[in-house]
């Protein structure tokens, strides 16, 4: 039995289980019972009828009507072959039934060896006795060795001799009779004793004999698999060390070239092919991460309100140019009845939509690809969405259905050659899909194209959970008057970092390790802190520790600036900058007293996102003040020359973006006369494209600094914060 719960601890200790793995030992017991049973059938059956034979010649001289001992020859001979023949007939077929046949037909043949004590002897004396004691004596021990698989079979054949034959010598008139039958079930229950152990020994011995099949299975499975794996991960580093090489070549390469380039169109675009490639090596390393988040059981999802009908339409739109370049019709249809807001992860709900477009453009030549998303159900507030992704590609065999929602598996090899690709995108689909408690199923045609159609239960945001604003477009937005520390030891971190912040409108100072922030921290306020985990000298966690503790209990160390006494009581978001991307790594820096995270590496609009969540609203400018250039006038200054007219546009664009800056900080010392000729430069150069919004808004700046009003001018630069080109 040990092996028994070694097995058990593999299926699991639920009850049901118990009883599942238990009933399927018995099943192979019984049916292991029955086929030695069988086997044996042709020697038993020759045994009974040589037996019958035998009897008829010892008792021949004994019995007074011969007719009788011959039909009584004639019908134990056709019941051994009877059985003989349904075993032939169902051994392969029908055990069950076999059993069934087998069991009437033996009782049959038991009760044919009772009728010879009842034969009408001409004087049942001694001989007669002693013959029919001899033939029970030899049926039960023939009986026992033939039949003690099964129990059953056992007592309906050898029982009824004994029993006649008790019966005949009592009522023979015998001075021993009764002895004699006492004796005759003493004998039998003897038997039966060790008949019935011999059973239960050779049970336990096929149990184990299966246990150990069972074993030797699963461990033949486990290898089989294990091969599988480390053939299908080794197949997976190699395809993923080609899926790195080819964008880092990519960027390396032009790179190179750039070097060399002075044609400003020509950089421009060598500069999208590099922000294209890094954007696919990104891809890469993230799926990388997210497959070993679902071997690990730790991928993280957020539970927050998101709009579903914009998911979809901005992944759609992420994909018009891929499909445009290889000339695939993009449809998509989203149902009205759509709910506004769902509970969930969008970015999770993206990756799915995202992989299986990916997939779709990927593997179509020619035709079509689309989107479809349906509302199929709504109840206690769970709405049942259903999202098809079709092509017109070249399919997928249905046997392969299955296996291509694991890791690191693709169709065959040839696809991987042709197409590229990691393997893990629809495990990643797969796992998030599920999550969710949805289903999704595949309906495929080779040559023909595929469909997947996934059914996920999203819970309908209440109209309290609507989030008060739509950052889908993190462009629009900008800050003012917002001081940010980053304490960050990597010197191109620092800098990618205090670029997107500066562009932002926001002041910047930057850190080298944990200690030199707790300087700046004690010298100046922050409206916001991010703290990279490790750093020289004192990391980013034990800097929060340390804050955090002040802000509690205000108690500071000898070694520390005295001044961080002034964040007694005082809470200053803590954001993490961390490679790490595993719940129990996330949830041990929020004990450490963080507020958000921000993974590496940085992405702009995360960013943007942990802004707005933690910069108060007062300080937040949105780009909502449409300007729109006068394109007709443009073609007619320039001779409609395109080139031109583009490089007019960045140049005043980068004019607009550089004068705004300084005025916003001029505004701040009240430099009167430099906002006057700040005013003045971007008016003239607003009134020589026909901008006549920008015009005469920096008329009005210019006109309230003559005297000296510092309140419409803060209007008038307010508006021009708010400008967003078209």
């Amino acid at each position: 039995m040990i092996i028994s719960n070694l097995l058990l601890k593999q299926h699991g200790n639920g009850r049901r289980k118990y009883r599942f793995f238990m009933k399927n030992i018995r099943d192979k017991i019984e049916s292991k019972k029955l086929d030695i049973l069988f086997s044996k059938s042709l020697i038993s059956n020759t045994a009974v009828i040589l037996g019958s034979l035998l009897v008829v010649l010892v008792l021949w001289n004994y019995i007074k009507n011969k007719n009788l001992i011959t039909v009584w020859l004639v019908l134990m001979i056709v019941l051994a072959v009877i059985r003989v023949f349904y075993v032939f007939k169902l051994k392969n077929k029908n055990q069950k039934l076999l059993r069934k046949y087998y069991l009437i037909v033996t009782t049959l043949l038991g009760i044919g060896w009772a009728v010879i004590p009842l034969f009408p002897y001409k004087q049942f004396m001694f001989f007669p006795i002693i013959a029919n004691v001899f033939i029970m004596f030899t049926l039960i021990t023939l009986g026992i060795q033939a039949l003690f698989y099964d129990k059953t079979i056992l007592v309906t054949y050898i029982t009824p001799m004994p029993l006649t034959l008790a019966y005949k010598v009592i009522i023979s008139g015998e001075s021993n009779g009764v002895f004699i039958a006492i004796a005759i079930f003493f004998f039998l229950s003897i038997l039966f004793f060790y008949a019935f152990k011999q059973h239960n020994d050779f049970v336990k011995l096929l149990q184990l004999q299966i246990e150990n099949e069972n074993l030797l299975e699963k461990e033949k499975e486990a290898k089989l698999k294990a091969e599988e794996s480390s053939k299908a991960k080794s197949q997976f580093l190699a395809t993923i060390s080609h899926e790195i090489r080819t964008p880092m070549n990519a960027i390396l390469g032009f790179i190179d070239i750039l070097y060399n380039t002075e044609d400003r169109d020509k950089q421009k675009e060598y500069l999208d092919i590099i922000k294209s490639s890094s954007n696919n090596l990104l891809s890469i390393l993230n799926d990388i991460l997210d497959i070993s988040k679902i071997e690990s059981e730790d991928l993280a999802f957020e539970e927050r309100p998101f709009n579903l009908m914009h998911v979809i339409e901005n992944t759609i739109e992420s994909f018009h140019e891929a499909s445009s370049k290889k000339k695939l019709i993009l449809e998509h249809s989203i149902d009205k009845k759509l709910n506004k807001y769902y509970i969930g992860d969008p970015s999770k709900i993206q990756q799915v939509i995202s992989n299986l477009l990916d997939n779709a453009i990927k593997f179509t030549e020619k035709g079509k690809i689309g989107i479809k998303a349906n509302v199929l159900s709504l109840k206690n507030n769970i709405e049942t969405v259903e999202i098809i992704i079709y092509d017109t590609g070249i399919g997928i065999a249905e046997n392969m259905y299955e296996k291509i929602f694991e890791p690191f598996t693709q169709v065959d090899s040839s696809v991987t050659r042709k197409f590229g690709g990691t393997g893990v995108g629809l495990a990643i689909v797969d796992k998030i899909v599920k999550h969710y408690n949805g289903t999704i199923e595949i309906e495929s045609t080779l040559g023909s194209g595929s469909k997947f159609i996934i059914k996920l239960p999203l819970q309908v945001a209440k109209e309290d959970e609507f989030p008060l604003e739509d950052y889908s477009d993190y462009n629009k937005f900008f800050f003012k008057d917002v001081k940010v520390l980053v304490a960050e030891d990597n010197e191109v971190n620092q800098i990618l970092i205090k670029k997107i912040l500066e562009n932002l409108k926001i002041d910047v100072k930057i850190a080298e390790n944990g200690r030199i922030a707790l300087d700046y921290i004690a010298e100046d306020d922050f409206d916001l802190i991010f703290l990279d985990w490790h750093m020289p000298e004192m990391d980013g966690v034990k800097v929060a520790e340390i804050l955090r503790e002040i802000e509690k209990n205000g108690n500071i160390k000898p070694n520390l600036p005295k001044n961080l006494i002034k964040l007694k009581q005082k809470h200053i978001p803590l954001i993490i900058l961390t490679a790490a991307t595993l719940n129990d790594e996330v949830n041990f820096l929020k004990e450490k007293g963080f507020d958000g995270y921000l993974f590496k590496p940085i992405d702009k609009e995360l960013l943007i996102k942990i802004l707005l969540q933690f910069i108060p609203e007062e300080k937040v400018i949105v780009r909502d003040r449409k300007v729109e250039f006068d394109h007709e006038y443009l073609k007619e200054l320039t001779g409609n020359n395109t080139d031109i007219i583009n490089k007019l546009i960045e140049s005043f664009k980068n004019t607009f973006f550089e004068l705004t800056t300084k005025l916003e900080k001029k505004v701040k010392e009240e430099d009167f006369d430099e906002i006057k000729k700040l005013a003045n430069a971007l008016k003239g150069a607003a009134a020589s494209i026909k901008l006549m919004d920008i015009y005469n808004i920096c008329k009005n700046i210019e006109r309230a600094a003559n005297k000296k009003e510092i309140l419409p001018i803060k209007q008038g630069v307010k508006k021009l914060l708010e400008i967003e080109f078209i």
